[in-house]
């Protein structure tokens, strides 16, 4: 008995109960009325396995299904993910498929220097640690010191030691980490659209985000200044707003000539033919709404 508006905004917003200014952004895609369903879809919980620890997951009473996008990635439900013992013992972390792609994405090798900014809770630092058999050095920088904390506590948990996280602010540059890395990772502050089936308080959110394509340029522009030459960089978000994806990205390497986009390589059915961008839809891929992006240093 529901009377929509006429117009095709405020139709979509009451449909699908998202603000006008979010259906704006995200009517930037074709396909943006199945996007917007599959965003108020329940998604099944998502773990990437502690591959230091283990290759395959068992625990007592709980249903595990393998994810085909990943080999350490499973999906479960209905138990309490941080009181198992599993969870404890640092056999698995709680994580979805789209930002496992991030860490693939980086490619990072044993005994790299990574520098991984913005890194709390340290999903993706832990999985570059895996990535990296443990061997080497990641700096994980957070600028809230409880956070810290959190990446710290995850490391000793799930059995990491190259992970040395501190406190900092991303947004400003730190002259000694210059030019010492072999890998950075920024994975930038967010508006958050393509994670709203897991956390829907975010279609509430009053927070003014016109000013995030600024935050994240200088956050990319000071972790960029980190890379060694010949070095490689992943930019990634989990929105799906290109003024925080690709248009970061196109601006800084339009000012700076001496970095340039390249191709990422992913596994499996993820895979796909890119320059430097990849975009994955939760309707489309069944991961979270999730853009990565890969830059390297030429000189």
């Amino acid at each position: 008995s529901l009377k929509y508006p006429k117009s095709r905004i405020e139709y979509l917003s009451v449909k699908y109960s998202f603000t006008p200014q979010m259906i704006k952004i995200l009517m930037q895609y074709d396909f943006c009325e199945e996007l917007l369903e599959s965003l108020n879809s329940e998604p099944k919980t998502s773990l990437r396995i502690n591959s230091l620890k283990c290759s395959e997951l068992h625990i007592d009473g709980v249903e595990i299904e393998k994810n085909p996008l990943y080999e350490y990635a499973v999906t479960a439900s209905g138990f309490d993910v941080t009181a198992s013992n599993e969870y404890k013992e640092g056999k698995f972390i709680a994580q979805d498929v789209a930002a496992m792609m991030a860490s693939l994405a980086l490619a990072p090798k044993e005994n790299d220097v990574c520098i991984d900014v913005c890194a709390a809770p340290g999903g993706k630092t832990t999985h570059i640690a895996e990535l990296m058999h443990n061997k080497g050095k990641i700096t994980a920088f957070d600028i809230h010191p409880h956070k810290v904390d959190i990446i710290k506590k995850n490391a000793e948990r799930m059995g990491i030691s190259i992970i040395d996280a501190v406190c900092a602010d991303a947004s400003e540059y730190i002259d000694k980490y210059k030019e010492t890395a072999d890998k950075v990772r920024v994975d930038a502050p967010c508006s958050g659209l393509g994670i709203i089936r897991r956390k829907p308080d975010i279609k509430w959110q009053k927070e003014n985000t016109e000013e995030l394509p600024l935050l994240q340029y200088s956050i990319l522009e000071n972790a960029a200044s980190y890379l060694k030459p010949g070095g490689e960089l992943v930019y990634s978000t989990c929105t799906l707003d290109k003024k925080e994806n690709e248009d970061v990205i196109l601006e800084f390497v339009k000012n700076n000539n001496e970095f340039e986009l390249t191709e990422i390589h992913i596994p499996g059915s993820l895979a796909r033919k890119n320059d430097g961008f990849i975009t994955f839809f939760p309707h489309i891929d069944n991961v979270d709404g999730f853009f990565i992006s890969k830059i390297k240093r030429c000189n």
